[in-house]
């Protein structure tokens, strides 16, 4: 299962929409407000849109076809939410419209007290058995301190 996710992620990141091309622009390469976001990024069972580990925010973009797959979002949703994950939801046509109100909005989820003092340098996740794993890997020690 976890190398289906994980090929289902690749393929997801060859096909962005236009949607998705546009956001990454932003997001990439710790262009936005210095956080380091993955595009089409597995956790447990799903693939998230956008998502940055170290203030556990996830961006979503939702077409059309999310109309129809309400129940299915709202579990979702809950789900990260249980595993202190924020979700950020975007329409496409959001994107389209309102670039800089959605990107101001997603400035804001990062920026959140609670999320402010929790950077960290980098996460993974791992879903085994039914089970998601979550490993985060702390700051490096100053330079000449520490154990060694």
């Amino acid at each position: 299962m976890i190398d289906k996710i994980k090929s289902n992620a690749r393929d997801l990141r060859r096909n962005l929409t236009l949607q998705e091309r546009k956001l990454w622009r932003y997001l990439r390469s710790r262009r936005f407000s210095d956080f380091k976001f993955r595009r089409q990024h597995p956790v447990g069972s799903y693939i998230l849109d956008f998502a940055c580990c170290s203030a556990r925010v996830v961006v979503e973009l939702d077409g059309g076809q999310h109309d129809l797959a309400v129940a299915y979002d709202s579990r979702r949703t809950s789900w990260l939410e249980s595993q202190g994950w924020t979700v950020l939801r975007f329409w496409n046509n959001e994107i389209d419209c309102n670039e800089e109100t959605v990107l101001e909005n997603i400035r804001q989820g990062l920026n959140r007290p609670s999320h402010r003092h929790e950077r960290v340098r980098g996460c993974m996740s791992l879903f085994v058995a039914g089970v998601t794993i979550f490993a985060q890997y702390g700051p490096l020690a100053p330079l000449g301190r520490g154990l060694g």
